[in-house]
């Protein structure tokens, strides 16, 4: 086969399924507990900026910062070629954050 940039694509995408499923059982539950803790963080952070009373658009701008700053941390792992664990750790607990603040979001009807 040739090495196109599809070809690349295609192996990295494998290499990451094959990494997220296979190997340990430390290794899995501690993807798992990032998840779960970026959506426990992601529920806290929110009603605790949401109890407060700040304006909406304020506190939409913390929460995109938040967020943010976890990409940010995950890229400066991924340059320091610190291991695909803590980069999947900072993107699992990115999803759960993420995820908390859609399904409130949905909970309230906005």
């Amino acid at each position: 086969m040739q090495s196109t940039k599809f070809e690349n694509l295609l192996r990295s995408l494998v290499k990451s399924f094959e990494y997220s499923f296979g190997g340990s059982w430390r290794r899995k539950s501690f993807l798992f507990l990032s998840l779960l803790v970026g959506y426990f963080v992601g529920i806290n952070i929110r009603s605790l900026i949401f109890d407060q009373s700040l304006q909406r658009s304020y506190e939409v701008l913390i929460l995109v910062a938040i967020i943010e700053l976890l990409i940010r941390i995950r890229s400066l792992c991924l340059k320091s070629q610190k291991g695909l664990m803590v980069t999947f750790c900072f993107d699992n607990l990115r999803i759960g954050f993420v995820y908390a603040v859609v399904l409130e979001a949905f909970k309230l009807g906005s």
